[in-house]
């Protein structure tokens, strides 16, 4: 007579393949690209131009 186990709560293993693991590299995509903007420097394009503010001349 072989025992029978109740089926258990949580998967034994992560899947192989399938599209979970799309969606798992798709998310890892969108925060690295979201972490990358976030550490770019600032241009000195945008924002006070340095002189300028103090009231200095630029001749």
């Amino acid at each position: 007579m072989a025992l029978e186990h109740p089926p258990l709560a949580c998967r034994p293993s992560p899947p192989q393949g399938g599209r979970s693991d799309c969606r798992i590299a798709f998310a890892n995509h969108q925060h690295r690209s979201l972490v990358a903007t976030k550490k770019l420097p600032i241009s000195p394009l945008e924002g006070e131009m340095p002189g300028r503010a103090e009231g200095r001349a630029s001749r």
